[in-house]
């Protein structure tokens, strides 16, 4: 099927040398085997559409959680986002790690309608309290 997509681990410098022991800056971080073949033959061709995609992605989940709006949702896609980043790094979300803490948190979030206590949300719920966004 192709090479493995590997990631160098963080700590090591632009041009690959180790700030660190050798032991420790061996490690590579590897995909997860059920998504290393979408990532070879659609976002590596595709990366810059992807890389516009993650930004948005993102930057809504910035806006939503800071401000309080449409906090269910900017919840569920910062819960998309974090498993997408564990499966690319590899984790497994039975070892805690950064993307399966934020994963949970914004699962926290989507259940408990974070927004509805000081967030525009408030406002929104109480105009229209059918809308399950808020």
């Amino acid at each position: 099927m192709g090479e493995d997509i590997t990631f160098l681990d963080p700590r090591r410098g632009p041009s690959g040398e180790s700030h660190e022991p050798d032991n420790a800056s061996a490690r590579k971080r590897q995909a997860h085997e059920l998504v290393q073949p979408f990532l070879e033959h659609v976002v590596i061709p595709n990366s810059e559409i992807f890389a516009a995609l993650v930004t948005a992605g993102e930057a809504f989940v910035a806006v939503s959680l800071l401000l309080g709006a449409a906090t269910r949702l900017g919840a569920a896609v910062s819960m998309w986002l974090a498993l997408n980043y564990s499966l690319l790094y590899g984790q497994s979300f039975l070892i805690p790690s950064g993307n399966t803490i934020y994963f949970w948190v914004g699962f926290l979030f989507l259940v408990m309608a974070a927004g509805r206590a000081f967030g525009v949300d408030y406002w929104l719920h109480r105009r229209w309290p059918s809308v399950p966004l808020w």
